[in-house]
C-alpha cells in the first residue's frame, strides 16, 4: 500500500530482460483502495533489452482516494501450461515521482 496525496506522478521502473515472453501480458498497477479502480498502469515488455527505462504518468484524484495499491500483474485470469511465460526479467529500480503542477 501508499500513500499518495491527489495531484499528477509518474511511475518508473529500470529493467533488463533476456529472451523475456508474457504471452498474457505483466504490468505494473496502481488501484485507489475502497473505490477499485485503477489509476495507473504500465506493461513490460516482451523481449531482451538492458538497463530499459520504462514509464507511465498517472493521476490521484482529490475525492476518493487517500490510498493506493500498487502491484505487479497478468491478465492470466487462472493458471495454465497453455500460457506458459519465459525468460529472466531483472526490476533495478522503481520509483514514484510527483510531477510539478
Amino acid at each position: 500500500y501508499i500513500e499518495l496525496p491527489p495531484g499528477s506522478y509518474k511511475i518508473s521502473l529500470l529493467a533488463s530482460a533476456r529472451n523475456l515472453k508474457l504471452p498474457k501480458e505483466l504490468f505494473w498497477s496502481i488501484w485507489c483502495v475502497g473505490a477499485a479502480s485503477e489509476t495507473g498502469r504500465f506493461n513490460i515488455p516482451e523481449g531482451t533489452y538492458n538497463r530499459q527505462a520504462l514509464g507511465q504518468e498517472f493521476s490521484v484524484g482529490s475525492a476518493g482516494c487517500p490510498m493506493q495499491l500498487l502491484r505487479l500483474e497478468t491478465a492470466a485470469i487462472a493458471e495454465s501450461w497453455r500460457f506458459r511465460y519465459v525468460g529472466t526479467l531483472v526490476m533495478h529500480k522503481l520509483s514514484i515521482e510527483r510531477l510539478s503542477s
